[in-house]
């Protein structure tokens, strides 16, 4: 009777954790969330959780804490990301094409190789965030706060970043063919050797940055203020450079074929309107 007794109460201490551990297990994902296509997950604390290579297309993680997370290669096309934290999160490789990632929290979090074709980050805080080689064609970047981000080699093609803040940022080698960078700030930003063909730069602070060996052909810099810029190397060919000002800026190699200078302030500190032709050739470059 006594063994049986122990073998009873021996059982009951093995169960004890089980039935514990199943509980905790069940408490660690939020009441109600559901981690699966179209599932809603939103504003659940998902902090430091392991999402790499999920299926999680169409989610709803609007709101969600996702600080420290890990969505390498997860997939999230058309997820619902607005106003989410993604502190330090590791999204790399991950798909979120046509995601909506409005007002999203995303500091310093790993972007590199990210597919976000067509997703909208107006209005995102994405400061020091790795966008190395990140697929942005047609994004919506409006308002972002992208200073200091690395986006080296990203497609930027047909992005709108207008009124975005990419002080500092590194966008050497990057894609930004006809996208819009109307009234962005980029002072002390890199584009070298960027593409940025028919690009918009209307009103856009441009002081200091680099945007030396640069394919700028018929860029639209309208406006814009490209003081103490350094051009040198750049193709600025039939670029409009209305309205803008150059001084200070060097140029050394740069070429101006069928450029427009109307009303320009040239890097000597002389107005292009006040030389005929209309020109900053030989007043600074």
């Amino acid at each position: 009777m006594r063994r049986i007794a122990l073998i009873i109460l021996g059982t009951a201490v093995l169960a004890a954790p089980l039935s514990a551990a199943g509980s905790a297990s069940a408490a660690r994902l939020p009441k109600g969330c559901v981690l699966k296509p179209h599932g809603r997950c939103a504003k659940a604390d998902l902090s430091d959780r392991r999402l790499s290579g999920r299926n999680l297309t169409g989610i709803n993680l609007s709101g969600a804490k996702l600080t420290g997370a890990n969505l390498a290669f997860a997939d999230l096309a058309g997820a619902t990301l607005k106003g989410a934290t993604l502190f330090g999160a590791n999204v790399s490789g991950a798909n979120l094409a046509e995601a909506n990632l409005t007002g999203a929290r995303a500091s310093g979090a790993n972007l590199r190789g990210t597919i976000l074709t067509g997703a909208g980050l107006t209005a995102g805080n994405l400061r020091k965030a790795n966008f190395h080689g990140a697929y942005l064609s047609g994004a919506f970047l409006h308002g972002a706060n992208l200073s200091a981000a690395d986006l080296r080699t990203a497609d930027l093609t047909f992005a709108n970043l207008s009124g975005a803040n990419l002080a500092a940022a590194i966008v050497n080698d990057a894609d930004l063919s006809n996208a819009n960078l109307s009234g962005a700030h980029l002072s002390g930003a890199s584009f070298i050797g960027a593409f940025l063909a028919l690009a918009q730069f209307t009103r856009a602070d441009l002081s200091g940055a680099n945007l030396s060996y640069s394919d700028a052909v018929g860029t639209i810099v309208s406006g814009a203020n490209l003081s103490n810029a350094n051009l040198s190397g750049a193709d600025l060919q039939l670029a409009s450079f209305t309205n803008t000002s150059l001084y200070r800026a060097t140029a050394l190699g740069a070429v101006f074929g069928g450029a427009i200078f109307s009303n320009a302030i040239c890097p000597d500190g002389t107005n292009s309107s006040s030389h005929n032709p209309q020109t900053c050739s030989g007043h600074g470059f």
